[in-house]
């Protein structure tokens, strides 16, 4: 039975215990969930936080639920089958909590609230331990959609404390290592959506302007055409078809994420396909692993480009911040920063009361696209886990509104600048 919004409200008021009843040093987590994965850190306030594994040796935990046995597995088994028996698989359910879409298979049946329910339970057991928790969620949830979330974790004995648009964790995060005032772009995918959201720093605080999300460009899109191009390939050197044997198209897909990793860095891609009677090797370059994706980096531009015309301009935009996944997609941030290269007004010495010349790199030259580490957005959660536990933000959703925290330099010391790397990352 789903509980009414008073419920929910309520199930974040007991959170709250009396100050001297609060563990001085608890431990407390950041959990960064979307439609792909989860990750998290953790640590108490006093430290800087660490990587979680959350599935045995793995940092991250999939967002994928096997159907194939008699109990639904969370995690590695599911993303085992994903092309091999897409059937008995459950994915891309978090953007479906509350609907009635149901995935089907034997004596399963789960609709998205019940599969998250049990990624919620599957978590319990590697945040055995935490005293508080903040989810950072994708921004395309709708706030009904957030209304559910408290009483699912109270279910699983997750000690939740809020949650916060992803956009604004990973303002935050940036804020942290470089603070700025203005109107900010940050895109980031998975499996769901391609998601871009407009931050601005003003008044003490981030506002999250607007949002949109387009899901004919999620990650599972741009690994299918990748895996596509490569199995072209495969039949122009060999007339055999990788995708005629599931085992063969499962490892082809398994080694997706990898070629992305190499092709950023530049370095030509190795494919290795093997069945039972035949054995293939490929070698792709990083510029025709680019034009394979050329499309799809245009159509998320053009996305972007239109979002931008309807939330502020271009020229205004102060910074511009892509998450890990978003820059690994071949061909996306180096069209990005073409654009905004062009957008970008020379510097005028002339003009200098124009309020937007405030927003623009003092040199005048074109914004360059930030790409953020992986855990970025899970460090800035776990930061809002111990300004709640403090008392100093109050328990619940951190929506649309996130107040800024006071900056601090950071000191010169070696811990520091590991913290910094880890938020922000540029070898692109």
């Amino acid at each position: 039975m789903q509980r009414s919004p008073e419920d929910a409200t309520m199930v974040w008021a007991r959170k709250s215990v009396p100050a001297s009843k609060v563990d001085p040093d608890p431990t407390l987590i950041g959990l960064d969930l979307n439609a792909s994965r989860a990750r998290a850190v953790h640590g108490p306030a006093q430290a800087l936080p660490r990587l979680l594994p959350l599935a045995g040796n793995a940092d991250d935990l999939p967002m994928i639920l096997s159907l194939q046995g008699r109990q639904a597995e969370v995690g590695q088994a599911g993303a085992a089958l994903c092309r091999l028996m897409p059937h008995l698989t459950c994915l891309d359910f978090l953007a479906h909590v509350g609907e009635p879409r149901e995935w089907v298979a034997g004596r399963h049946r789960l609709d998205a609230l019940k599969a998250l329910g049990l990624v919620f339970e599957r978590l319990q057991q590697a945040l055995a331990g935490a005293k508080g928790l903040v989810l950072a969620i994708p921004a395309y949830l709708t706030r009904a959609q957030l209304l559910l979330l408290p009483p699912l974790a109270e279910k699983a004995h997750l000690p939740l404390l809020g949650s916060v648009r992803a956009p604004l964790a990973s303002a935050l995060a940036i804020y942290r290592a470089e603070p700025w005032s203005g109107p900010a772009l940050f895109v980031d995918a998975d499996d769901h959506a391609l998601t871009a959201a407009v931050v601005a720093a003003e008044g003490g605080q981030l506002n999250l302007h607007t949002s949109q999300s387009w899901t004919h460009l999620n990650l599972r899109i741009w690994r299918g055409r990748l895996l596509d191009a490569v199995a072209d390939r495969c039949i122009r050197q060999s007339r055999r078809d990788p995708r005629d044997t599931p085992a063969a198209e499962q490892a082809l897909y398994e080694r997706i994420d990898d070629a992305l990793d190499t092709c950023v860095q530049g370095r030509a891609v190795e494919f290795l396909l093997q069945t039972a009677h035949w054995y293939q090797h490929l070698l792709l370059q990083p510029e025709e692993i680019r034009a394979y994706c050329g499309r799809l980096a245009q159509q998320g531009l053009q996305a972007i480009r239109e979002l931008l015309a309807t939330a502020t301009s271009r020229e205004s935009l102060r910074l511009v911040v892509v998450s890990r996944a978003v820059g690994r997609l071949p061909g996306l941030v180096p069209a990005l920063q073409n654009v905004l290269a062009e957008a970008t007004p020379a510097a005028d010495p002339e003009s200098s009361t124009d309020f937007g010349e405030d927003l623009l790199p003092a040199n005048g030259q074109p914004l360059g696209v930030t790409v953020q580490s992986a855990d970025a957005t899970a460090q800035a959660a776990h930061e809002l886990a111990v300004r709640i536990q403090r008392g100093e933000l109050p328990h619940g959703s951190l929506d649309c509104v996130l107040p800024l925290p006071t900056v601090e330099p950071l000191p010169d010391t070696g811990e520091a600048k590991k913290r910094t790397f880890r938020l922000l990352s540029f070898d692109l």
